[in-house]
């Protein structure tokens, strides 16, 4: 298991390389100058100005040559300084991401509260009243927008009750309406695969088993079926996690929290490249890093996979 896990990990750094160089060059073939933008548009800015600009960024370079001090530079923790705000990347992301990481992990909470014990309770009543009704629930609040869906709950728990604020980071209030906003679909999703599994878990040999010997629905649910349940549930939440920690920019802007999505949004917009190159390698490292954490949760749940990777 060790040296599994020692090989994923080192295949993390060529991975991030083929997506830094990727970025880095769909970054350079769009439109836009980065010394007219800093400069700004129509203000009397001269050519030469620009040209010098873009000299000292060094982006009158060749591509590759951009790309392998980037690489330098990286390896020092030194992301450069953003085009716009003229400050250090890294301070602009340890800033952000603290926020967008709360709100993912309140989010992910919510899911699993909500999602995994409505999935088992659908499951448990299969094809009765409470089954159809959770199901067609799920549906509606999976196929919401998550934009549409943020609005109404301001409108509902802010403009009319007054309950909870529209923006902010203030308080931990703040962050319900954003929450429920990702969570309650990602619930919506989760309760669906814990049902599905759940039935198809149910089905097998040594469930039926288990109940000839006369254990109870209970425990059956609990003690048999739930463990090989978990598989499916686990890889769901995993990347839930790691798409909510990319930045959930569109939540991000309804309520507006100043955290890693509005950062990218904005960095897009204005082409702030160092910006968007340290976003994206910070969110492709968590990615693979959550992937590989979910394969270690996979051995403890299933022994059998741990037995693959040696039981080291």
């Amino acid at each position: 298991m060790s040296r599994y896990i020692i090989r994923r990990l080192l295949l993390i750094i060529p991975t991030t390389l083929l997506v830094v160089l990727l970025v880095f060059l769909i970054m350079n073939i769009t439109p836009g100058d980065p010394g007219r933008m800093i400069l700004g548009v129509g203000q009397g800015v001269t050519q030469e100005a620009v040209d010098a600009l873009n000299h000292s960024l060094g982006m009158d370079r060749p591509v590759m040559e951009r790309y392998v001090t980037y690489i330098w530079n990286i390896l020092h923790l030194d992301f450069g300084l953003s085009y716009h705000s003229r400050q250090p990347v890294l301070d602009t992301l340890v800033k952000s991401f603290p926020i967008t990481f709360q709100l993912a992990f309140l989010s992910i909470l919510v899911t699993v509260v909500v999602g995994i014990p409505l999935g088992i309770i659908s499951a448990a009543r299969r094809y009765s009243v409470l089954d159809g009704t959770l199901t067609v629930v799920a549906l509606v609040v999976a196929s919401v927008p998550g934009f549409w869906l943020g609005i109404m709950l301001i409108l509902i728990f802010s403009l009319k009750l007054g309950l909870l604020p529209t923006s902010g980071i203030g308080t931990l209030k703040h962050y319900v309406l954003p929450v429920l906003t990702l969570a309650l679909p990602n619930a919506a999703f989760l309760l669906r695969i814990t049902r599905v599994t759940m039935l198809e878990t149910l089905r097998q040999d040594y469930i039926r088993t288990a109940r000839a010997k006369g254990a109870s629905e209970k425990r059956v649910i609990f003690r048999h079926a739930l463990k090989n349940t978990l598989l499916p549930v686990v890889t769901t939440l995993g990347l839930s996690f790691a798409n909510l920690l990319g930045g959930a920019i569109v939540v991000e802007a309804v309520f507006g929290l100043p955290g890693l999505g509005e950062v990218i949004l904005d960095a897009l917009v204005l082409k702030d490249v160092p910006v968007v190159m340290a976003s994206i390698i910070l969110i492709a490292v968590l990615f693979m890093l959550i992937v590989l954490a979910v394969d270690i949760l996979y051995a403890y749940i299933d022994p059998r996979i741990k037995a693959q990777f040696g039981g080291r």
